[in-house]
């Protein structure tokens, strides 16, 4: 849908034209917007199409303002002349906003019609089709500037006084909408040059604590390997200092791969800005070295930085939820179109799309990446085959799904009740009957489920026998990464973390 279509005479507006299409957008723009209002315009909306004339008609059953930009040439243009034509058979002519760019426009008060005799910018179509006079925005200054932007104070009130009749909203609060648009996101500009500026910091200290750690690994490398040598002159503790060496050689290795890898991630977040390419092979060479929180954040960074942009922007569009895959290369999104995607983030490319249902969707993965989850506004959980897309099974009457660490289980939410059921068939094997029961989630280990809900009341269950381990107070609950504590919030601001075995 546009909500304005721009007809217009190419001899007379080519530069006006694209102009005032980038004010339209720009006025206002939110910073997550592509553009605030849509505009056809037919050099920057039309692909290479022997069928023309349909695309233009097309786009204009699609637009709910007609933008005519009225000079003699445009007048007399066949092509401006057939869209007015149209427009006045299948639309209102209230819906017409006329921009004058050269020649003149005579309203005669007696006729209650424009003085054809004086009038040269319009068709002769729009004859008798105002019962009064219409507003227009005179343009015919342009011609001699070379400021239309929204930085040139007269452009950008003429652009105003469109953009309020397009959107529905008063020129005033439109006009100090978009100063706060332009002021949030100079803040935001501030924010992320600060925050890259902490952040280099950090990476800075954290090469530096690397190199140190290098240093000493390699140290402690050639102290053990002296150790070792020592060991082997010995006759009755030989095979007692060896073993010392060797495992004070196996302790500086383990280092020296984490000094290593911690190297290679420091030298990723310094590739972000130049190369997110190179970023992205270095942050994943740290992680073979060795797994560190480094080598973590620096894949992270790099894959966002050089993937997830383009991946949800340029092939999704409306992203309501998404979720990475745990080996960090896929990318799972979904929105209101009833659909999920799943991307690879090296590539950039859809590997495959599930039908999820209607409406809303969610997206989840299974901790061991096998299994890819749904669900969706029918209440419907699906389980997908995280490499292939095929349907694996799916629960009815459930939503919010949450898999046990080994991904053999799914837990899911019924009616106030907590469901159990299988990965791999659907099939359910217990039910925890509890009052109001709102969010339930596995311990680490897989044997115990906390729920929580409206009632005040958190419970944690055995999951093997469907019986009640322990029960403590709160509207929300969540364990511990060894699932030995249980933290819990409620109405009164506070969380209290709790034993989770004795509930203590």
């Amino acid at each position: 849908m546009y909500q304005a279509f721009m007809s217009y005479s190419h001899a007379a507006d080519d530069k006006l034209s694209p102009a005032i299409q980038a004010g339209l957008h720009n006025l206002a723009r939110r910073w997550y917007q592509m553009r605030a209002v849509r505009v056809f315009r037919d050099k920057t909306s039309l692909s290479a199409n022997p069928h023309l004339w349909s695309s233009i008609e097309e786009a204009l059953g699609q637009s709910e303002y007609f933008v005519l930009l009225a000079s003699p040439l445009s007048a007399k243009s066949p092509w401006v002349q057939r869209e007015v034509q149209w427009w006045l058979s299948n639309r209102d002519s209230t819906k017409i906003i006329i921009l004058l760019t050269d020649g003149e426009l005579a309203w005669d008060a007696a006729t209650q019609d424009f003085d054809w005799n004086r009038t040269t910018a319009l068709p002769s179509h729009l004859r008798g089709r105002f019962s009064e006079e219409p507003l227009y925005v005179d343009f015919r200054w342009s011609h001699d500037s070379n400021q239309l932007s929204l930085r040139h104070t007269q452009f950008r009130s003429a652009i105003l006084d469109i953009a309020a009749t397009i959107r529905g909203i008063p020129k005033d609060e439109l006009d100090g909408e978009d100063v706060r648009q332009h002021r949030r996101a100079r803040w935001l500009a501030t924010t992320a040059v600060l925050g890259i500026l902490a952040f280099a910091i950090a990476a800075a200290w954290q090469a530096v604590v690397a190199t140190r750690q290098r240093h000493r690994a390699d140290a402690q490398t050639v102290e053990a390997n002296k150790q070792r040598d020592r060991a082997q002159k010995g006759e009755k503790d030989a095979n007692e200092q060896r073993d010392l060496a060797e495992e004070r050689r196996k302790q500086a290795e383990r280092e020296n791969q984490i000094a290593r890898s911690r190297e290679l991630s420091v030298s990723a977040l310094g590739q972000l800005n130049n190369d997110p390419e190179l970023a992205m092979l270095l942050a994943v060479e740290a992680g073979k070295v060795t797994q560190t929180p480094e080598a973590e954040e620096a894949l992270r960074q790099s894959l966002l930085e050089a993937h997830l942009r383009r991946v949800i922007a340029a092939k999704q569009g409306n992203v309501e939820s998404l979720a990475f895959s745990p080996d960090g290369r896929k990318l799972a999104t979904a929105g209101q179109n009833g659909s999920a995607k799943v991307w690879d983030l090296v590539t950039g490319k859809l590997l495959y799309s599930v039908p999820a249902g209607v409406s809303f969707v969610r997206v989840w993965f299974s901790p061991n990446g096998a299994f890819l989850l749904t669900d969706n506004s029918l209440a419907e959980v699906l389980i997908w085959n995280a490499a292939t897309g095929q349907k694996v099974a799916e629960i009815k009457n459930v939503d919010s799904p949450r898999v046990s660490s080994e991904s053999k289980l799914v837990v899911t939410i019924s009616v106030g009740r907590a469901i159990v059921s299988e990965m791999e068939t659907g099939k359910q094997i217990r039910t925890l009957a509890a009052d109001g029961v709102e969010e339930a989630y596995f311990s680490s280990n897989g044997k115990w489920i906390v729920t929580a809900g409206k009632s005040n009341s958190v419970i944690i269950w055995d999951v093997a026998t469907g019986n009640i381990v322990s029960r403590m107070t709160g509207l929300h609950a969540r364990f511990s990464p060894d699932g030995g504590l249980v933290v819990t919030t409620g109405d009164d601001t506070t969380a209290r973390i709790w034993s989770a075995g004795p509930g203590k």
